[in-house]
């Protein structure tokens, strides 16, 4: 006995729709560097929170000045879900540009893709020292090395 699955008729993709949603859905690497920005944040708030359960006091370690005030604020929480829509954000408007308004064939485009490469690799960049140096606090407190 053969079970059949009714699927309605605007949930069917003929072949070239789907070759078309292949190529979108197909992500290069500078894709795939603006979107893992996402995650690189997700782990930065994990960082930090280990860091607040150890029970260092993040007004002292917290690098950025809005989240030095939203901590000594006591409004840590709002910060979070604030910094990880940001990050999200800035990587949702990287990819669009990239993907969406950039022509390959003009030299000015170019020149703003070369930027917004460069745009994220520094937030990739800053994102990993901030999740690492949040793991490594701790020895570098007991050390004392600055």
């Amino acid at each position: 006995m053969k079970l059949k699955v009714l699927i309605p008729r605007t949930f069917k993709l003929s072949f070239p729709s789907y070759l078309k949603c292949m190529k979108w859905c197909i992500l290069d690497s500078v894709d795939k560097t603006i979107w893992i920005l996402s995650f690189l944040s997700i782990l930065d708030v994990i960082s930090t929170l280990y860091v607040e359960s150890l029970g260092y006091s993040l007004v002292l370690y917290e690098a950025g000045f809005f989240a030095g005030y939203f901590v000594g604020a006591g409004l840590t929480y709002v910060y979070i879900v604030m910094y990880l829509s940001s990050v999200s954000i800035v990587a949702y408007v990287l990819w669009y540009i990239k993907n969406k308004k950039l022509n390959s064939s003009v030299f000015f485009d170019k020149v703003i893709f070369l930027f917004l490469v460069g745009v994220a690799c520094y937030i990739y960049v800053r994102l990993t020292v901030a999740f690492v140096g949040n793991f490594m606090l701790p020895y570098f407190v007991s050390r004392r090395v600055s």
